[in-house]
C-alpha cells in the first residue's frame, strides 16, 4: 500500500481515508468489519423472509422436506460458509497479494511446504515477481480456504442429487441456485488466482460468497420453520 501523493486531488478525502484505514488501523478491524457485514446481510434476509406474505400464508401442517430433517444440515453448512468467508476476509486484509500464486498446486507441490528453507525460496521468488513477502500462517490460511472450497463442491453435488427431497418449490429453487452459485464461486476463486487477484474477478468472488451465505441462512430457517413456529 503506497501513500497517495499529496498533489492528488483526493488526498484529503477518499484516497487518504483508504490509506489510513489500510495502514494505520489493525487488520483485525477490517476482518471484523467484513464478517459483520455478511451477518447483517443474512439477518436482513431472515427478517424479509419471516415478515413476507409467503411466511405467514404457508401451510404449517406440511414439511418442506422428505427423507429427514435438513435443518441441522443447513445450520452447519451456514457456519462452515461463514468460516470460509472469515478466511477470505483474513486473506484480503493481509495486504500482501496472494499467498499462494499457483493452482492447483502450492508452489509446485500438493501440500504446502512452510519450512524455513522453503519460505526463504518462496519469498525470494515473490520479491523477484514484485510481490510482498508472505508467511507460513497466510499460506496455510489460503490452503485451508481451498480445502473448504473443495468440500463445498461436494455439498453442492450432494444437494443436486437430493433435490427431490425438497417438496416446496421455493426451497428447491433456493437449493439449486445455491448449488449453482457454489460452482460459480469456485470458478471465480480459481480465476482470482490465475489473474493474480484481478479487481473485477475478486469483487465478484466476494459478492457471490455473500449470496451463498445468504441462501444457506435462509434455507436454515425454511427447513427449521416447524421449530420456529413453536415459538410464535
Amino acid at each position: 500500500i503506497r501513500r497517495p501523493p499529496r498533489s492528488t486531488p483526493l488526498y484529503s478525502s477518499a484516497a487518504s481515508d483508504v490509506y489510513k484505514r489500510q495502514t494505520m488501523l489493525k487488520d483485525e478491524l477490517g476482518i471484523f468489519h467484513g464478517c459483520l457485514a455478511q451477518v447483517y446481510l443474512v439477518l436482513l434476509g431472515f427478517l424479509t423472509l419471516v415478515l413476507s406474505p409467503y411466511w405467514r400464508s404457508r401451510d404449517r401442517s406440511k414439511s418442506v422436506t422428505t427423507g429427514g430433517d435438513f435443518g441441522p444440515f443447513f445450520k452447519t453448512l451456514t457456519i462452515v460458509i461463514f468460516f470460509q468467508l472469515a478466511l477470505g476476509a483474513t486473506m484480503r486484509h493481509e495486504h500482501a497479494g496472494l499467498s499462494i500464486t499457483d493452482f492447483p498446486t502450492v508452489y509446485g507441490k500438493v501440500l504446502p511446504d512452510v519450512s524455513p528453507s522453503s519460505m526463504e525460496k518462496i519469498n525470494a521468488q515473490r520479491v523477484d515477481d514484485d510481490l510482498e513477502e508472505t508467511t507460513p500462517t497466510y499460506i496455510m490460511i489460503q490452503f485451508v480456504h481451498r480445502l473448504v472450497a473443495y468440500g463445498l463442491v461436494v455439498v453442492a453435488v450432494y444437494l443436486i442429487f437430493r433435490r427431490h427431497y425438497f417438496t416446496e418449490r421455493l426451497v428447491k429453487w433456493f437449493v439449486l441456485i445455491m448449488a449453482g452459485l457454489i460452482f460459480i464461486q469456485v470458478a471465480l476463486g480459481i480465476a482470482t488466482i490465475l489473474t493474480q487477484k484481478a479487481a473485477d474477478v475478486a469483487t465478484a468472488h466476494v459478492a457471490i460468497g455473500a449470496l451463498i451465505f445468504l441462501l444457506s441462512g435462509l434455507l436454515s430457517a425454511l427447513c427449521s420453520r416447524e421449530n420456529l413456529d413453536q415459538g410464535t
